[in-house]
C-alpha cells in the first residue's frame, strides 16, 4: 500500500514524445489481439 502511495505522489505525466513512443512499442500487439484475448474474432 505504501508503495502505490508513493507512486501516486510522485507521479508525472508523459510528454507527447513519450506517449508516441509508447504507442509505437505496443500498436502491433494491440492491433493483433496477443494480449487481450477476448478481442480476438473468432473464425
Amino acid at each position: 500500500m505504501r508503495e502505490k502511495i508513493e507512486l501516486a505522489r510522485n507521479f508525472g505525466s508523459l510528454s507527447d514524445g513519450q506517449k508516441q513512443a509508447l504507442i509505437e512499442k505496443v500498436k502491433t500487439k494491440a492491433l493483433e489481439g496477443t494480449i487481450e484475448y477476448f478481442k480476438r474474432k473468432e473464425a
